[in-house]
């Protein structure tokens, strides 16, 4: 692309020269804005590329905090073994909680995507407030333990105390041969 002050000699010499020259100053005068078209174009197409490419960049930065996040969340995770080691923390906590554990069950497991989802059913007898503190310990916990219900009534055969039902469920990574597998790293296990 030629600046457009470098043709403006030529074009006044050439329509100081006659009819020819008039012709020629034309042709270039429509080259020169062909070029300073294409310029524009070629400007615009930059700057949005530009634009393409920090967005590119922050995409990419969200997704490795995406992944970290997930990383985190999988150590959280119990593996196989730990699971019973949870049974225990749950009914631990309900006793550090002054609750009567009635009942603790584990419920079969089920595969969720990626993940077996550990469901746990207890029945507990005790008083409101210590029920609340119960589900602050259950929070509290090193791993991933979700509480999606919570059932609590006042039971006159408990002699005055509550009789609470609660559903706890944790999750497990699963990959072949019930080996634990890392989401986060891409791996999957189908």
């Amino acid at each position: 692309m030629r600046p457009l002050g470098a043709d403006l000699a030529p074009l006044l010499l050439s329509l100081l020269a006659g009819a020819p020259g008039a012709y020629a100053a034309s042709r270039l005068l429509a080259e020169t804005r062909r070029d300073a078209a294409a310029g524009a174009r070629a400007r615009v197409e930059a700057e949005a590329l530009e634009r393409k490419a920090a967005e590119l960049s922050q995409t990419r930065r969200r997704a490795e905090e995406a992944r970290e996040q997930l990383r985190a969340l999988e150590a959280r995770l119990p593996a196989g073994p730990e699971v019973e080691a949870l049974l225990e923390e749950v009914a631990s906590a309900a006793r550090a909680s002054n609750l009567e554990v009635l009942r603790l069950r584990p419920l079969p497991t089920r595969r969720e995507g990626e993940y077996l989802r550990r469901d746990v059913e207890l029945a507990l007898s005790g008083r409101f407030h210590d029920t609340y503190a119960f589900l602050g310990r259950i929070e509290a916990l090193d791993r991933v333990v979700r509480c999606p219900m919570v059932r609590i009534a006042n039971s006159p055969e408990l002699d005055g105390r509550l009789s609470s039902e609660v559903l706890l469920t944790t999750y497990q990574a699963d990959g072949p041969a019930g080996e634990p597998v890392s989401l986060a790293e891409g791996r999957s296990p189908r």
